[in-house]
């Protein structure tokens, strides 16, 4: 079996990853050598860039520690355990699961053509015909999305990751670059994916292009009883009179908290996490 890096790059203005995205990540069945790395190395060149560059990392840990792949799992998406299995069984050099985007009218983000410049690109599932014979199935695409990928040595050998515009994602790029070096792209339709936002998780449905699941309940209450006022920023926020950074802390009123709570933007300050002791059993 083919070794493998999964790795999680993490969002720069959001340094963390999903609990849900953590139990699939971990539950994620391969029988070979697997090896899990959490990007987490932030930069100040802009979100686009130290995406980027984290990306750059993983790439070179495959490339100096002698792993036959990259699988990619961001730190928003839910893949389902067989992820992988089915990847490597599409038999291309970059295979792509399936999910939408958490913008606009919410598209599969999966691509017949990609330019230089998005315009005149041409996505796919936009009808519910296309959809229907898409659905469960692999179709070769130019690519674009690299939430739930898998990435050949070969390709990485070749191809570092870059961005060059900080609206367009370096996986735009990465996209335009395997088609410019003839490799193979291809998505496999049932690598259903779901994308976490916020609170809620969007799905690829075929009757309407996505379906909405909200699968964490949270407590409003009982998160501002515990901040008593203070709060730990997620992102950089706006306080009107300056920018809260990340990892800050800062005082707000209730009605703000609780806006700002429901978009994961802040979390209770000085919350205490308990750890339960745990008893191992030698013989495991």
């Amino acid at each position: 079996m083919p070794d493998v890096l999964i790795y999680c790059p993490l969002n720069p203005t959001i340094p963390g990853v999903d609990n849900r995205t953590l139990e699939s990540i971990f539950a994620i069945e391969w029988n070979g050598k697997a090896d899990i790395v959490f990007g987490k190395h932030d930069n100040a060149t802009g979100r686009n860039q130290d995406i980027t560059d984290k990306y750059n990392q993983a790439r070179e840990l495959v490339l100096s520690n002698g792993y036959d792949s990259l699988f990619t799992i961001e730190a928003d998406m839910i893949p389902p355990p067989h992820s992988l299995e089915r990847l490597f069984g599409v038999g291309v050099d970059v295979a792509y699961g399936l999910y939408v985007s958490r913008h606009g009218p919410h598209p599969w983000l999966v691509f017949s053509k990609v330019t230089e410049n998005v315009r005149g690109s041409v996505q796919m599932g936009n009808t519910w015909d296309e959809r229907e014979s898409l659905w469960g199935n692999v179709t070769d695409t130019a690519g674009v999305g690299l939430g739930c990928t898998l990435i050949q040595r070969e390709v990485l050998e070749a191809i570092p990751f870059r961005v060059a515009d900080k609206w367009i994602a370096n996986d735009w790029y990465f996209a335009l670059d395997v088609a410019e070096k003839g490799f193979t792209q291809a998505h496999d339709c049932g690598v259903v994916c779901g994308h976490i936002d916020n609170y809620r998780v969007l799905w690829p449905d075929v009757a309407h292009g996505y379906r909405v699941t909200d699968e964490e309940e949270i407590n409003i209450g009982e998160l501002l009883n515990m901040a008593n006022g203070k709060y730990i920023a997620m992102t950089v926020l706006d306080l009107g009179d300056r920018f809260a950074q990340p990892g800050e802390e800062v005082t707000l009123d209730e009605e703000i908290a609780k806006v700002l709570l429901k978009k994961r933007f802040i979390k209770p300050a000085g919350r205490e996490i308990v750890k339960e002791k745990v008893k191992y059993d030698s013989n495991n």
